[in-house]
């Protein structure tokens, strides 16, 4: 079956509007260890998707409808959040802002420069999100200790009531509920989760530009990009036509890392606000959410770690759908040094 990939932009990279080093008390080297990548404001394009029709498509537009009028500023919020986030010890780090642009440009024209600064790891921090203290901290000592892992995420949420928590299992299966979360959680793998706080080993990054310039003759196509692909179908009835999938930036971003042979993991010990900036509400996990009994059951039961295993290397190669929904051999350390569990449930 053929299929065409269509992309919602073709920028594989550009200028940021802030670049600002925050080196520790004694300068390590000339490279940030961490660059923090963070979309400011409201989206300037007014079209940011084509259903083309010479492919078969409806030929409809979609719009983006700005909801803040002042693209270059934050929440004071996130202002505070900055002040009280806690690094880990002695590593430089590195702030970058995109404003003006869809967070799909933004981020990927982010991650080219943070590779180009020779950076080891990316977070990317949406402006409407406020992690807990210690969410960068912890974040980074588990992709550390777990080379296996390409991207982890903390907890975020939609911003409407009733809130659910935007992380997946499986592709158009909606919200994912059944992991641990609240203190004592223990991470877990996932399919994907959005982009509002999330770690990047860059190293990972660079093997799925190769990958995907592989599959596309050598041409290099943006890591950060909504993708609609349209595949031939053949029907006795119909004839051949052709049936679309859509892939959001930020899930197309997971899928692509485990094609690459890594794993995506949720810290649910890590939960984050999620800011309406109109209204000063700010949304979070609700405390009726099963990943906090999990926690509290588990521990009752006396049980401090759920997999005995050794961490291990990854093994190189695709993750298979199997090892995605059914998790993966190996333990997976957290940021306490604890084998965590390496299983979907």
């Amino acid at each position: 079956m053929a299929s065409f990939h269509q992309f919602n932009h073709d920028v594989l990279d550009g200028e940021v509007t802030i670049h600002f080093d925050r080196p520790p008390d004694i300068k390590l080297s000339n490279a940030p260890k961490i660059v923090f990548a963070i979309p400011v404001g409201s989206k300037r394009l007014n079209t940011h998707f084509l259903c083309s029709k010479e492919h078969g498509g409806c030929g409809s537009e979609w719009a983006d409808v700005p909801a803040i009028t002042t693209p270059s500023m934050v929440p004071v919020q996130l202002m505070l959040s900055y002040h009280n986030l806690q690094m880990p010890l002695n590593v430089s780090t590195t702030f970058l802002t995109v404003s003006g642009y869809l967070s799909s440009v933004a981020r990927q024209i982010m991650t080219k420069r943070a590779i180009q600064l020779g950076a080891k790891y990316i977070i990317y921090w949406d402006d409407d999100t406020l992690p807990p203290q210690d969410a960068a901290y912890r974040l980074y000592n588990f992709m550390e200790k777990n080379p296996q892992v390409g991207i982890a995420t903390a907890v975020c949420t939609t911003r409407v009531e009733p809130v659910e928590p935007v992380i997946y299992a499986a592709h158009g299966d909606g919200a994912h509920w059944d992991f641990e979360c609240g203190p004592g959680a223990i991470p877990e793998p996932i399919f994907a989760s959005g982009g509002a706080f999330c770690i990047a080993r860059i190293s990972a990054i660079v093997d799925v530009i190769e990958m995907l310039k592989a599959q596309n003759d050598g041409q290099e196509v943006p890591v950060w990009a909504d993708e609609k692909v349209l595949t031939d179908y053949e029907d006795k009835e119909r004839g051949i036509y052709k049936r679309g999938t859509f892939w959001g930036h930020d899930v197309r971003f997971y899928r692509l890392m485990q094609e690459a042979g890594y794993h995506a993991v949720v810290h649910g010990a890590l939960l984050c606000g999620h800011l309406d900036a109109q209204t000063g509400i700010v949304y979070e996990m609700p405390k009726d959410a099963p990943g906090f009994k999990k926690v509290q059951e588990r521990l009752k039961n006396g049980n401090l770690k759920q997999d005995n295993s050794e961490n291990q290397e990854g093994t190189g190669g695709p993750v298979s759908d199997e090892e995605r929904g059914a998790g993966v051999a190996g333990g997976l350390q957290d940021s306490g040094g604890s084998p965590a569990v390496h299983s979907a449930h």
